[in-house]
Formats: C-alpha cells, structure tokens, sequence
C-alpha cells in the first residue's frame, strides 16, 4: 500500500484511494500528517479539496511545502507540533500519513 500512495502522488491515485474510502468529501477538513515536504497538499489544493492542514515536526520541512505551493500557501493551515502533544482546534473529518488513512 505504501507504494500505491506513495507513486501515486505523481498521477492522482491518492485522490482515487480517498474518493474510493467513501469517508471523506473534498469540502470536509483535512489533515496530513508528518507531510510537511509532501505533494499531497499540492495535489489535494489543485483538485479542489480542502479545507487543508499540514502537521509536522521539523518547521524547515513546512516551509519546503509552503514553497512548493506558493501564493496559495495561505490557504493551507501550516501546524510546527509534534503530533503526540498536538491539541485540535477544530473538527477534522480526514487524516493521512506517509503510510495510512485515519479518522
């Protein structure tokens, strides 16, 4: 599975494997989890999908993200925390790491 979410970044696989769950619509909050340098922000924010948030760790790895998508980067909730003591502010219906679906 990893690798399908993993390669499939380039070709909207992991859009396909989210629609397929049947849990989560495009307009229902979003989490990625330790994906501060992914390209799924990237991806999800092109098709549409939000409203969006990244968690992560290390703050150099957000700003790599938050480069990679330029003057939308506003758009997307930028979390610097480590996901143990992290305290939600609000209701997320949808979460993803490197590796799983959650919520």
């Amino acid at each position: 599975m990893s690798d399908i979410l993993t390669n499939g970044l380039e070709n909207g696989c992991v859009i396909c494997l989210i629609k397929l769950s049947g849990i989560w619509d495009e307009l229902q909050p979003f989490i990625d989890v330790g994906g501060g340098a992914s390209k799924l922000t990237s991806i999800l924010h092109t098709a549409g999908y939000g409203p969006l948030s990244v968690l992560d760790i290390s703050s150099v790895v957000l700003d790599a993200g938050k480069n990679r998508l330029g003057g939308v980067a506003h758009g997307v909730e930028w979390i610097d925390c480590d996901i143990t003591s992290w305290q939600p502010q609000k209701n997320i219906k949808f979460g993803m790491t490197g590796q799983y679906f959650t919520f």
